[in-house]
């Protein structure tokens, strides 16, 4: 359940972000908001890999590629198509996890 929370995160923050880049939204007031789904996102990834590491899942190496992303973006500038790019490169490992996790009971490791 922590991966499919991860990625609903990760999708609220990037349709956050492109409303916001597209002129759609206006968060100018509230730019904690981003920061939040941020946080929100990078958490529960960092708790669903938890999961399936003590599990000793396989589908951890699925999120791994992750990682870095997720550290890397808060250093570049939020206003630049790197920024957009490094987001959108979640997406492959949001999927493969999502995709060797499909069907399982959450009470019952793989």
């Amino acid at each position: 359940m922590l991966v499919v929370s991860a990625t609903a995160c990760w999708l609220v923050n990037c349709t956050l972000g492109l409303g916001v880049a597209t002129g759609t939204l206006d968060t100018s007031r509230a730019r904690w908001i981003h920061h939040a789904a941020y946080a929100a996102t990078a958490g529960l990834t960092a708790a669903a890999g938890l999961v399936l590491a003590v599990r000793r899942d396989r589908a951890v190496v699925r999120l791994l590629p992750a990682a870095l992303p997720l550290a890397a973006i808060p250093f570049v500038p939020a206003r630049t198509a790197g920024h957009a790019a490094l987001g959108a490169s979640l997406a492959p490992a949001y999927a493969a996890t999502l995709w060797a996790v499909r069907g399982r009971r959450p009470d019952r490791p793989a």
